[in-house]
C-alpha cells in the first residue's frame, strides 16, 4: 500500500509541527527556570554571551541536533511584583 504525495507531506508536516512544539517546551522550560532564579539583569547578562543557547543546544540534543542558538529578542509577559523599604509593593 502506497501513500499520495498529499498524504507524506502532511505527515511529514505532522512530524515537523510535533518536533517544534516539543522543542519550544524545552526552551520555555528552561527560560522558566532561569528567570524565577536570576535577577532582571543577571538574566540578561546571562543572554548576552549565549550561556542559555549552549544550554538548548545540550537539551533539546536529544530532540534535533540544533546549532547556533541565539536569543534575538526578550518580551517581559508578566512582571513579579517586589516588596520596597516601605514595605509597600511595587512592579520591577
Amino acid at each position: 500500500m502506497d501513500f499520495t504525495i498529499d498524504k507524506l507531506r502532511s505527515l511529514m508536516k505532522k512530524q515537523q509541527s510535533l518536533i517544534e512544539a516539543h522543542i519550544r517546551r524545552k526552551m520555555t522550560g528552561i527560560i522558566i527556570k532561569e528567570s524565577q532564579s536570576y535577577d532582571l539583569k543577571e538574566l540578561v547578562l546571562k543572554f548576552i554571551p549565549e550561556a542559555i543557547g549552549k544550554e538548548f543546544e545540550k537539551t533539546t540534543s536529544g530532540i534535533f541536533p540544533l546549532q547556533n542558538v541565539y536569543i534575538r529578542k526578550v518580551k517581559i509577559l508578566k512582571a513579579r511584583p517586589r516588596q520596597v523599604n516601605g514595605g509597600s509593593w511595587r512592579l520591577q
